[in-house]
């Protein structure tokens, strides 16, 4: 028998770059995105030199600028893992 190790990661990035005028009491954001990244995966030891892993990955990026386009990258899978080493 085995364990399920389950694995989720979230984190949210926010970049931006803003110009200030002091005399004119300006701020202008000239770049910068808020990024989303969610990671999941999942492990379960089939025998004692073969895994299973399942995976998910996406990334979300929303520029500040309206000049910039959204963007996402989504990646997922099965992998099997055999090990030689004891």
């Amino acid at each position: 028998k085995s364990d399920i190790n389950i694995k989720f990661d979230f984190s949210i990035r926010n970049n931006k770059t803003v110009l200030r005028s002091i005399d004119t009491d300006l701020n202008q954001v000239s770049s910068g995105q808020k990024v989303n990244s969610y990671n999941f995966s999942l492990d379960y030891m089939l025998s004692q030199s073969l895994t299973l892993r399942l995976f998910f990955d996406k990334i979300v990026t929303n520029p500040f600028l309206p000049s910039q386009y959204r963007n996402s990258t989504t990646k997922g899978g099965i992998s099997l893992r055999f090990s030689l080493a004891q």
